[in-house]
């Protein structure tokens, strides 16, 4: 599996160990491809991306950062009251919105990657549903194939946007 953008940070491959700790924590079937994504290629922090998919969300979909098995775990805990407990976290997107790996025991949804939009999730007092996430890819690979860096992103005829000035300032000193 091809990774079109780089990491930012110390890539992190797993070790056997790591993976192990993984499944025994999930408890449930991990797609081998995502175990193999993580001991081939790794976690971290990546550099600036989107997906260049035509994906029906609100936001435009990038990660921020691929969890390491340790993070996964970490992120499972964290949001075991908000994200339904047949998906599982595997990487941050932008505003706080998550990319999330299915592991559901329907053959058609199992592996699958799914967009969790955190402005239309469950209240509080509700159990978390599927309601605020949307599919986005049938696999990882998919998913993965997909990531492309920002400045490889061709914007529609007559698309116009906001930019900060400092952040624009920054690039203009970049060269």
């Amino acid at each position: 599996m091809h990774l079109n953008v780089t990491f930012t940070s110390e890539t992190i491959r797993a070790s056997e160990a790591e993976l192990a700790r993984l499944r025994e924590e999930v408890a449930r079937e991990i797609p081998t491809e995502y175990l193999d994504f993580l001991r081939d290629t790794g976690s971290g922090d990546l550099e600036a991306n989107d997906l260049q998919l035509d994906v029906n969300v609100a936001e435009e979909v990038n990660v921020r950062e691929i969890f390491s098995p340790e993070r996964a775990i970490e992120q499972r805990h964290y949001w075991t009251d908000r994200v339904p407990a047949d998906f599982l976290v595997i990487a941050d997107s932008a505003g706080g919105n998550l990319i999330c790996l299915g592991l559901h025991d329907q053959e058609d949804r199992f592996g699958a990657i799914y967009y969790w939009d955190h402005d239309s999730e469950s209240g509080e007092d509700e159990e978390p549903d599927e309601e605020n996430m949307t599919r986005i890819t049938d696999t990882l690979t998919e998913f993965i194939t997909a990531l492309h860096p920002a400045s490889d992103v061709e914007l529609a005829e007559g698309t116009t946007g906001w930019i900060d000035p400092d952040f624009l300032k920054s690039l203009e000193e970049q060269g």
